[in-house]
């Protein structure tokens, strides 16, 4: 009600500022003016002012709401950071315990402790990723890029496949990896991010791949110019009328909503901005029921990047 009272009171202020100020123009006898009929300036001087201030009104909305997602994305930013260094330090400790403890624990608890370190993994993914939405908005992301050799990236990448192969067999999913890559050659990149680029596509996979077929297939090689990763599945796909919003923030799919409730929507979005942020590309090809495949290409060290660097020295 007051929003509606302070809106009304604007536009009546407008009316009569229009109006005043017709008045003190005719008052001045400008012939052209005069000539058009008093009524009708007066008539075309209020709606101008009613105008006016319905567009003054807009302006101050959007302004406020403008600075109150700022401030809501730099609280989110301080609440992700902190949740993220507090489950890092849990994850450590937890981790000091097991190899400290291991072979006097029973199996049952290092592996109830083994599922802990995971959720919490998982829990400091989702974390960056939040934190990471909210400081695109403020444009304040920053990447740590340095460069490293496609054989660390392949050390990495088949480390993180261990536990998603034990989830594949918990879920009856054929699961099949191929990290086949140059060793020798080098990439600019950040590493966290990169292992969450392939993170969150890999989750997705298992997580909507859960009709009666379930492959997926994950492939990393490269080509003289790109890191290339290619994940399939033969999950729910994506329906036609909605692949164009899929990088979108916060937007699931209408099947996916149906499928499983929960689940936030910012996994596919921060992919995108990742790679974007590598100079990468990023697509998928589609088809609701039959399954999903993406495609990352992330550009490797060459001698144009060589030659572009010593430019810069």
């Amino acid at each position: 009600m007051k929003e509606i009272i302070s809106r009304l009171a604007y536009n009546i202020f407008g009316l009569a500022f229009g109006y005043i100020v017709g008045r003190i123009l005719l008052s001045a006898h400008i012939d052209f003016i005069e000539r058009g009929g008093s009524d009708f300036f007066l008539l075309s001087t209020s709606l101008i002012g009613l105008i006016v201030s319905i567009a003054l009104v807009e302006f101050d909305q959007v302004r406020t709401l403008k600075t109150n997602n700022l401030l809501r994305n730099e609280a989110i930013s301080l609440i992700s950071h902190e949740m993220r260094t507090g489950l890092t330090s849990a994850g450590w400790a937890i981790e000091s315990v097991l190899q400290k403890y291991s072979d006097k624990m029973a199996e049952d608890d290092k592996m109830n402790l083994k599922t802990v370190m995971d959720s919490i993994h998982t829990t400091v993914i989702h974390s960056v990723n939040l934190l990471d939405i909210s400081v695109l908005d403020l444009n304040k992301l920053s990447l740590s890029l340095k460069w490293m050799t496609l054989g660390e990236i392949e050390e990495i990448f088949n480390q993180m496949q261990k536990g998603y192969i034990m989830q594949a067999e918990k879920r009856g999913i054929t699961f099949t990896y191929n990290i086949t890559l140059d060793k020798d050659r080098q990439i600019e990149a950040d590493l966290l991010r990169l292992k969450i680029i392939l993170q969150n596509l890999l989750e997705n996979a298992f997580q909507y791949t859960i009709n009666e077929k379930k492959l997926i297939e994950l492939t990393v090689t490269n080509t003289n110019n790109n890191l290339e990763i290619k994940i399939s599945d033969s999950g729910i796909g994506i329906p036609a009328g909605e692949q164009e919003k899929i990088f979108g923030e916060f937007f699931r799919a209408s099947n996916a909503r149906t499928k499983i409730p929960t689940g936030s929507g910012i996994g596919l979005h921060a992919c995108a901005q990742y790679v974007k942020a590598h100079r990468g590309t990023i697509r998928f090809e589609s088809k609701e029921n039959e399954g999903t495949t993406f495609y990352v290409t992330i550009p490797l060290k060459t001698k144009e990047n060589i030659d572009e660097f010593m430019k810069k020295v």
